[in-house]
């Protein structure tokens, strides 16, 4: 996975959302992208990986085990876009115009 940009991380106020308080983080990927949101209060993280090429998902979930060290995990894993590398555009889209025009 190839970084597109900086990581942008959010802060939630804890005395204005004091059930929703904690981080969040978008790391845009040339793939995709990476999201963790945490709810400091409940102890909680969230990690979704979004990715359209193959990625090793047992080293992912070695990496968050390492790094977060949590108590529980529970994961899903969904295969998407399984037809990114063969998709043709269709007639309709090739005369669209680019979106940075």
């Amino acid at each position: 996975m190839e970084k597109q940009a900086p990581p942008s991380i959010f802060f939630t106020d804890a005395s204005k959302f004091p059930d929703k308080a904690g981080l969040s983080g978008w790391a845009p990927l040339v793939e995709s992208s990476v999201v963790i949101h945490t709810l400091s209060v409940k102890n909680y993280i969230s990690v979704d990986i979004y990715c359209c090429k193959e990625f090793d998902t047992t080293k992912a979930k070695k990496f968050v085990r390492k790094f977060f060290e949590p108590e529980r995990i529970d994961e899903r894993f969904l295969e998407r876009g399984v037809d990114y590398n063969t998709y043709k555009k269709s007639q309709k889209q090739e005369n669209l115009p680019a979106l940075n025009e």
